[in-house]
């Protein structure tokens, strides 16, 4: 049980917060990895190479997990340590899996990088989070 500025928050409210923080990561991660298989649907069915068609997928996932690390995080700040985990679930599970994933350096880039750009999503959404529940 916590006291700030009167108002006390018990340690189940927490909980339920970073229980609605894991659902909701949940969803980002089942969205993705539908819209992911989708685009590589399309591509190889298209005949244009999974190149081409990539690319506006890779911004289009890019821009889904900032933006969504940012706002669940941002809704509940305790959770960054988990949120960007759970949304990139897809690309850390390939990373463990796939043997062919570590020797092409292109692949390792773009998933990674979303990797950290969701890092840095959630880290900024706990600091305007926590300055939001709590001001100065």
């Amino acid at each position: 049980m916590k006291t700030i500025k009167g108002k006390t928050i018990y340690k189940s409210e927490s909980f339920k917060a970073g229980m609605a923080s894991l659902g909701w990561a949940s969803v980002v991660l089942l969205l993705t990895t539908f819209v992911f298989f989708i685009a590589i649907g399309e591509s190889m069915t298209e005949g244009k190479g999974i190149v081409g068609f990539m690319v506006y997928f890779l911004i289009a996932y890019y821009i889904v997990l900032a933006v969504s690390c940012f706002l669940i995080v941002k809704k509940n700040p305790g959770s960054f340590w988990f949120v960007p985990l759970v949304c990139n679930a897809l690309t850390i599970v390939a990373a463990i899996t796939d043997s062919s994933f570590w020797k092409d350096t292109k692949l390792i880039f773009v998933f990674c990088s979303a990797l950290v750009l969701s890092i840095i999503a959630s880290i900024i959404g706990a600091l305007v989070g926590r300055r939001r529940t709590i001001p100065k």
